[in-house]
């Protein structure tokens, strides 16, 4: 009986730390932005970043921004860790931005860039993006479904001690290429 007894035990235990381990273990989604503060009509960068001890291999996620306060005007996604894009990111008339996407390599680990979004500030105030609704899929075979908590940043646009300028810059100029024939060193 006692046999029994401690078998099941360390059953419910097993079970309870499974249960404790992928509560804590789900994934995150979280921003980074180019500076503090921006001044009207800057262009600025909302990077959005994935954070998960369970390897990953696709994501669903809808973002909400403050039209008022920047217009949407692009996205990068040379550094992503996406490697395929059912549908191109943008910005809907409310100001919803829907992710969707997959990793051929499943992606576990901290700072992984799904992409980076481009704004222009357009009024003084309080820029907001934020996680609205999000899950990820678990990359065990199954596509196991993990919510992915909501999570948000806010940006002050105006304001003393602001500036003015690009929050990055942009380097239009081509590049300069320059051909030489060679002698054939073998011939």
């Amino acid at each position: 009986m006692k046999i029994f007894f401690s078998f099941a035990t360390a059953a419910i235990l097993m079970f309870m730390s499974t249960a404790i381990v992928s509560a804590t273990a789900q994934p995150h989604i979280y921003f980074k932005t180019t500076a503090s503060r921006f001044g009207l009509t800057d262009e600025f960068i909302i990077g959005v970043f994935l954070e998960s001890s369970i390897p990953i291999n696709a994501f669903d996620i809808e973002l909400g921004a403050s039209q008022k306060k920047a217009s949407f005007e692009g996205f990068l996604n040379s550094d992503s860790l996406v490697e395929v894009w059912p549908e191109e990111p943008e910005i809907f008339s409310d100001g919803i931005v829907r992710l969707r996407g997959a990793m051929l390599k499943p992606f576990s680990g901290k700072a992984g860039e799904i992409i980076q979004l481009r704004f222009r500030a357009k009024e003084e105030g309080l820029f907001q993006i934020s996680l609205r609704q999000g899950v990820a899929y678990g990359a065990d075979g199954k596509g196991t479904s993990l919510s992915i908590p909501l999570a948000s940043v806010s940006v002050p646009i105006g304001g003393e001690g602001v500036h003015n300028s690009p929050a990055f810059a942009l380097d239009e100029t081509p590049p300069k290429l320059s051909y030489a024939l060679t002698k054939d060193p073998f011939d």
